[in-house]
């Protein structure tokens, strides 16, 4: 008789694999570090992984004209399985904390990488890197969408076949008036970059 058990492809849950010093707690939020994320990515099986770009800007506080450094970083992965996710970070003086301070460049990139490693595990936990990144915190924004969130809008596109603007728009923006990814708010623009991460490439 022949064994004909069909092979069935096994979900791995990747949060219950961190261990205790690759997960901690700031107040009520717990959190990953990105030391976990990187040992668990590259167990599912890293081929590929680069920082297609880091943007260093000035900008001024809208409350008292002061200028301060702005960096916007992006990072994507592919995986074995075919699978490529990116993100897209910001750092400044004022959403980093003590001596990261003066590493605006390294923490944004350190920051894009645990966003995408994070939807590329399933990992719901926000990252250490990332606490105090919120959008709203990042003064000097006019929730603009960035040529950052477009580039990676546009490589998402790319590699989950997706040809048609508007297929995007529709699920991030709920205004009948947009056409084009560039009219996308900061926000609508981060909700769109979730979405295409969802998508399976192609």
């Amino acid at each position: 008789m022949v064994d004909k058990t069909e092979s069935v492809e096994q979900v791995v849950d990747w949060q219950k694999q961190l261990t205790g010093d690759e997960v901690g707690r700031d107040g009520d939020t717990q959190f990953v570090y990105l030391k976990g994320l990187r040992r668990l990515a590259k167990l599912k099986g890293i081929v590929k992984e680069c920082h297609p770009f880091i943007k260093v800007a000035v900008l001024k506080r809208p409350d008292n004209g002061v200028e301060y450094p702005f960096v916007q970083a992006s990072y994507e992965v592919t995986f074995k399985d075919g699978t490529t996710f990116s993100d897209v970070a910001d750092a400044h003086t004022y959403n980093l904390e003590g001596v990261f301070s003066a590493y605006p460049t390294a923490m944004a990139g350190n920051r894009a990488e645990a966003r995408a490693l994070r939807k590329a595990l399933g990992i719901s936990m926000v990252a250490k890197e990332e606490l105090g990144a919120d959008a709203e915190k990042i003064a000097g924004l006019k929730n603009e969408i960035t040529s950052a969130q477009k580039k990676v809008i546009n490589t998402l596109m790319k590699t989950r076949g997706v040809l048609n603007q508007v297929d995007v728009i529709k699920n991030c923006c709920k205004r009948s008036d947009v056409f084009d990814i560039g009219e996308l708010t900061f926000e609508e623009a981060k909700v769109a970059v979730k979405h295409l991460n969802e998508l399976k490439a192609k």
